[in-house]
């Protein structure tokens, strides 16, 4: 009874599953996991972190906690699930003997890294689709047909990708675990530069599939020679004319292509018409190697012809009104197939830690399920929404959830795992490389799903209801149970709120914890039952999911990445204007290695290897190498280099300042240390000149002289209004330093 919500799989429902589901732990699956392979018996929903499991050699049973597998032990492998034991040894084996050699992207043109993004882009929309499809018909007892799926999510692509062409695009994805460069040099063709087929070639050639095989008034049977033949006697008469799609887009006029469809019209009146002549081009008749293929395609597609072009001509249309949230609601059918994310700038004043009176506010970052309106993660920072704030709550929302039993927060917040689908708005965070870069390697080359990034159309807000929702009901929350709270809009309400503020950032952070996983145990009228409830029914059809073993790599992924790929140089890399790079950056490559084939070798700076930086703005004394999602190295800033190894650390913005600071004392920036050095030094006295007048403060107050560091006297006086901080450090500032002195 233990096994997914209390049924064993029928015969139809086994159909379902081996490959695309392999998103998700399933009974009578196998992990390899500190070093033994476990035979996964089942999982219950009682107890949804743990799994039984039997080892495979001695038949010990044990419980494994989903938690032990997924966090970082750098000491052991990363834990392997796949649906034999054989897979799993093969897996072994090749990560044991696979290659570290890097592919020069360089030597490759520009038309088959394209082309291999184009491989890429197919593999993955196939394979979410099956996982998507599978899952569903799993949970409805419907058959399902691995091929059949694939079929139809190659229709949705709208492109001309057949049966056998995909297969060999998949083989390509797999050989190369998704590395991009290596897809390209794989399919990199020997007739390089030969040209392909333009998209006026192809309008041409879906105009009279669409015409003669399917708009007919007749079943013709498509015969590629007669497509061939038609194609040839038209381009003839009309002088190899055709419409050029960039002179005219989709709103192409009916009766310029029915004329020149028509034998009875002399080119020469087509071109007489003013408003015609200008959208014709000439184009290069297609080979019948071109033909063929489009006929061959048209003619493997399980539904018809006209189907597959309304939907690609109209596909526009189609995502507008698929991404309306109603529709969402009605059409999710597992836990994270769709996820929204959003910002809110909490309507809340908050005081530091140190002074208690820099008052200031937070956002909070939130990511919301829309089957089981869960809250799958949440990040809160001191700054306007930028690249962290979505990549860190993201980080949060994929593995499982520690963070609320650091309060004391004993219910359960079983949500985890990689949206399928995670939907943004237009924010420049949400729209960044670093982002677009995470979710397709987030996959570690094709080992767990890649995220899609689907963006709601700008100003409409109705797109995103459901997380504004959430939104709403913590904003009442707020104002009636938290002190500091904006109760209103108007001047005189944030001034309120500015004099009322006593939180602390850790006393929100604990608060938002609490409501969140009140929230996830509260009835929820348009489920039926709680959140929590509903994504454990989702679970309890699917599984648990499997995610990449949270390790220091897949953490520093979710770090910000620069926007240009960077070489390491002999001075080492150049990033924000200056030098980074030891003496064990050596252990780093370089360059790619020599290409045999080539009949004139390159030279070495052609040959330099353009790496993926990762950064954290807040600390830019070391950034992080990347090639193609898989960590290679750090590097440390030399002028903010220890003799011990360490780094001196130093903010993006502190590093602007200092540059601004010397640029107008000296005229150059190149001083900016010294520069740094005084403001890390002021802030250093400030801090002390704050210490004793805290002290001073209380010890006027109580008629005392209190211990050092004895915070809670100065919050008790704080809050009975007997002393303003912020006052009384702006009048005794003075007096107290040359006491000090």
């Amino acid at each position: 009874m233990d096994c997914f919500g209390g049924m064993m799989p029928t015969s139809t429902q086994s159909a379902v599953t081996t490959t695309y589901l392999e998103s998700n732990i399933r009974p009578g699956t196998y992990v390899y996991w500190d070093r033994v392979i476990w035979h996964i018996e089942s999982w219950s929903r009682s107890a949804p972190d743990e799994l039984q499991v039997v080892n495979y050699l001695t038949g010990d049973s044990k419980r494994l906690s989903l938690m032990k597998v997924f966090v970082d032990r750098p000491e052991q492998p990363a834990a392997i699930f796949r649906n034999t034991v054989a897979e799993i040894e093969d897996e072994i084996y090749v990560q044991r003997v696979r290659s570290q050699e890097i592919v020069d992207s360089a030597g490759l043109s520009p038309r088959s890294l394209e082309f291999a993004d184009k491989v890429i882009r197919t593999v993955e929309h196939v394979r979410r689709y099956c996982s998507t499809a599978a899952m569903t018909a799993r949970i409805r007892g419907e058959e399902f047909s691995v091929v059949e799926a694939k079929l139809k999510a190659l229709e949705e692509l709208g492109g001309p990708v057949g049966k056998s062409q995909f297969y060999a695009w998949e083989s390509w994805y797999d050989q190369a675990s998704g590395d991009r460069a290596k897809i390209a040099a794989t399919c990199r063709r020997s007739d390089k530069g030969k040209a392909r087929t333009t998209s006026n070639q192809e309008h041409l050639l879906d105009t009279f599939i669409m015409r003669y095989k399917v708009g007919g008034r007749k079943r013709r049977k498509l015969r590629n020679q007669t497509v061939t033949t038609f194609v040839r006697e038209t381009l003839t008469r009309t002088g190899n004319l055709w419409i050029d799609r960039s002179k005219c887009g989709k709103a192409i006029p009916s009766g310029l292509v029915d004329s020149l469809l028509d034998p009875e019209i002399p080119i020469a009146s087509i071109l007489a018409n003013l408003d015609y002549a200008p959208l014709l081009s000439k184009i290069e008749p297609p080979s019948d190697t071109v033909i063929s293929d489009y006929c061959n395609w048209y003619r493997a597609s399980p539904t018809s012809a006209a189907a597959q072009i309304r939907s690609r001509a109209d596909r526009e249309e189609w995502e507008s009104q698929f991404m309306v949230f109603d529709q969402f609601v009605h059409l999710a059918q597992f836990p994270n197939q769709y996820v929204f994310a959003d910002y809110w700038e909490i309507d809340i004043h908050l005081v530091d830690d140190e002074t208690r009176s820099i008052v200031y506010k937070v956002w909070l970052t939130m990511l919301i399920d829309a089957f089981s309106r869960s809250i799958v993660g949440f990040a809160i920072h001191d700054h306007a929404p930028r690249i962290e704030s979505i990549q860190t709550a993201l980080l949060h929302a994929i593995y499982p959830k520690t963070s609320h039993l650091e309060w004391g927060i004993e219910e359960d917040w079983s949500c985890y795992g990689s949206p399928r689908a995670l939907f943004l708005d237009n924010a420049w965070a949400n729209l960044s490389g670093s982002l677009r870069n995470l979710s397709r390697h987030i996959s570690r080359g094709g080992q767990f799903p890649t995220i899609d990034l689907v963006f709601r159309p700008p100003y409409k807000a109705r797109y995103g209801a459901i997380i504004e929702r959430i939104f709403l009901n913590f904003h009442g929350w707020v104002t009636e149970y938290l002190d500091g709270a904006i109760l209103g809009t108007s001047p005189r309400a944030v001034a309120q709120s500015r004099r009322s503020a006593v939180l602390l950032f850790e006393d929100l952070n604990e608060s938002i914890h609490r409501l969140v996983v009140k929230y996830q145990h509260t009835y929820h009228s348009e489920l039926g039952m709680t959140p929590h409830e509903k994504w454990m029914e989702g679970i309890a059809l699917v599984g648990p999911e499997k995610v990449p073993p949270r390790t220091r790599e897949i953490e520093l992924l979710f770090m910000r990445e620069y926007h240009q790929p960077r070489k390491i140089l002999r001075q080492g890399v150049s990033i924000f204007g200056e030098k980074y790079g030891a003496r064990d950056s050596a252990a780093i490559p370089r360059y790619f290695p020599p290409d045999k084939t080539e009949d004139k070798p390159s030279s070495l700076r052609q040959r330099l290897i353009p790496y993926a930086i990762k950064y954290d703005p807040d600390d830019i004394s070391r950034i992080y190498v990347f090639n193609d999602g898989v960590f290679v190295g750090e590097l440390p800033m030399r002028k903010r280099l220890l003799p011990d190894g360490s780094t001196n650390p130093i903010s993006l913005a502190q590093l602007k300042i200092a540059r601004k600071l010397s640029k107008i004392h000296s005229g150059t920036a190149r001083g900016w240390m010294e520069f740094a050095k005084e403001t890390e030094e002021r802030g250093v006295q400030r801090r002390r000149e704050q210490k004793k007048i805290r002290n001073e403060l209380i010890q006027k107050a109580n008629g005392t002289s209190p211990s050092i560091g004895d915070m809670k006297s100065l919050d008790e006086l704080l809050q009975s209004g007997i002393i303003n901080l912020n006052e009384a450090y702006t009048r005794n500032l003075q007096t107290t330093v040359e006491d000090v002195k």
